[in-house]
């Protein structure tokens, strides 16, 4: 994969996330253009086509509409705030299968039970069943 390419698939990457977040909060106008240049991959031609306006109109609707979600996750940071809740489990999973290599008896079956609590969670942040 070239560069442009690598870097239009981070920034689409960037959009869809903040866009599963606070698209909600978005116009309909707004989701709309977001949803069919970065999740249906039309071109701004073709959304500029199906909303009867120029090329230059969407490519502005969808700077600014990313540039909204950018300062929604900046003033909210729910993102920001999953991955680092995200990150904790995995170190704490991580020593709790450590300590689980360590120890036996009957604090085990409590290293366990917090293990698949805490993998839960990761999968359920992760998006993952």
């Amino acid at each position: 994969m070239d560069s442009i390419h690598a870097n239009r698939f981070s920034q689409s990457m960037e959009v869809s996330t903040l866009y599963a977040y606070y698209g909600v909060l978005l116009t309909e106008r707004q989701r709309e253009a977001l949803r069919l240049h970065y999740y249906e991959d039309w071109s701004l031609a073709e959304v500029a086509e199906y909303f009867g306006v120029t090329r230059q109109s969407v490519h502005e609707l969808i700077i600014r509409s990313s540039q909204k979600l950018e300062r929604y996750e900046k003033l909210i940071g729910s993102i920001t705030l999953t991955k680092r809740i995200s990150e904790q489990l995995h170190v704490a999973s991580e020593e709790l299968e450590n300590a689980k290599k360590l120890t036996s008896g009957m604090p085990i079956h409590y290293i366990h039970q917090a293990l698949e609590h805490i993998q839960q969670a990761i999968d359920d942040i992760d998006g993952r069943e």
